[in-house]
């Protein structure tokens, strides 16, 4: 008798374990057709990109060049305008970092990195 409740405790603890397993691999299935799907859609992403990288691009350098050239745009008064007193000091105290300036009553912040400005945010 009590090796046939040793072969039944047994027995219950395997299809316990069985359970759990055949539980586990359905969700191991369903995780792995999920990557399957991010995976297609990465692909289809990267083929985007890759034919876009492909299609001529305006950098915003030549932009700048053509008004100044065609349309007789002139630039030069940026930097005083920009580079005031006031905004000078402020880049050199931080050097790197946003910098909240007001410049011909438009409150901007001023993007510094390294002493640059690389960018004006509104």
């Amino acid at each position: 008798m009590a090796d046939n409740i040793n072969i039944m405790t047994v027995r219950n603890k395997r299809n316990a374990l069985n359970k759990q397993i055949n539980t586990l691999e359905l969700k191991l299935k369903n995780i792995l057709s999920q990557i399957d799907v991010l995976k297609n859609e990465k692909n289809t992403q990267d083929r985007i990109l890759n034919q876009l990288s492909k299609f001529p691009q305006l950098s915003d350098h030549a932009k700048i060049r053509y008004m100044e050239r065609c349309w007789n745009l002139d630039l030069s008064n940026l930097n005083s305008e920009i580079l005031t007193d006031d905004t000078i000091k402020k880049i050199m105290r931080i050097g790197t970092g946003e910098i909240p300036v007001c410049i011909k009553g438009n409150n901007i912040l001023i993007v510094v990195r390294n002493n640059i400005i690389t960018t004006i945010k509104t």
